[in-house]
């Protein structure tokens, strides 16, 4: 596999401050290169542990801000440290839909976008990263309907989901049927957390989507809807994250007494 790394990722050069390292990679089932942004815990490399891995979609527009808050949290002892991939895109039209729609020509991507996340960068992560088998999906708009859409197209390949203004509308509402149909009965402990700000179009989709998930109670799965009014299709994204990660590790946190030497 051809790949750069920014070679100032972690090296200070020109008294630059940099939060992560950039690697460029062919992708032989998208036929393309690809992007991704990669943040590293303080410790990796320095420690001998492995690290959950949080997959971020629209990757070049939320890392600066999710990077952040996987910082704050873990050093806070809210959540485990993490290592973040943030994929840059390239036509997330393209790679987030399941299925083609005639207005819009690129669509229909989702399956070899999938495919390249399990087969390809996947095992890159792990052949170069110190991780551990938990994996967390978080995709915005679109990029949650693909949340919703590997929820059922591949069950086992993410532990949980933050799922941001998930367009479910999509092709009328084909992610909901879909999930309708092939909701397993029973989850091994998986998180689905889903937002919405304050966006009248998305509420009745979103409320079928939440009928399927209550009146079908999965066993082992965790299922949470919040509704932010105050905030808008944009803005909602960097409180989902902060929420939807303290969600999903809630029963994690250590005890104040662990970080004594943080600040007072």
């Amino acid at each position: 596999v051809f790949l750069t790394i920014d070679s100032a990722a972690y090296a200070g050069e020109d008294n630059k401050y940099t939060i992560g390292e950039q690697v460029t990679f062919k992708s032989k089932i998208l036929d393309e290169d690809r992007t991704i942004i990669v943040y590293l815990p303080a410790s990796h490399g320095i420690s001998d542990k492995d690290y959950p891995v949080m997959y971020l979609l629209d990757g070049g527009f939320h890392y600066h801000h999710a990077s952040g808050i996987v910082q704050f949290l873990s050093t806070q002892g809210r959540i485990p440290e993490m290592i973040l991939v943030a994929i840059t895109n390239v036509d997330r039209t393209r790679d987030f839909t399941p299925t083609h729609v005639e207005s819009q020509p690129t669509t229909g991507g989702g399956e070899k976008f999938i495919s390249f996340i399990s087969k390809e960068l996947m095992p890159f992560i792990d052949r170069n990263y110190q991780v551990n088998d938990y994996k967390l999906l978080v995709g915005h708009s679109l990029g949650g309907l693909f949340a919703g859409w590997s929820l059922v197209k591949k069950p086992d390949l993410f532990n949980s989901y933050i799922a941001i203004s998930p367009y479910m509308m999509y092709d009328n509402e084909y992610v909901v049927d879909e999930i309708e149909a092939k909701l397993k009965s029973k989850y091994n402990n998986v998180n689905f957390y889903m937002t919405l700000g304050n966006e009248p179009t998305y509420v009745k989709t979103l409320e079928r989507f939440e009928w399927i998930i209550n009146d079908r109670t999965p066993k082992g799965f965790n299922y949470t809807w919040n509704k932010y009014p105050n905030d808008d299709h944009g803005s909602v994204v960097h409180l989902s994250i902060y929420n939807g990660l303290e969600y999903i590790f809630s029963d994690w946190p250590l005890p104040p007494e662990s970080f004594n030497d943080g600040l007072q």
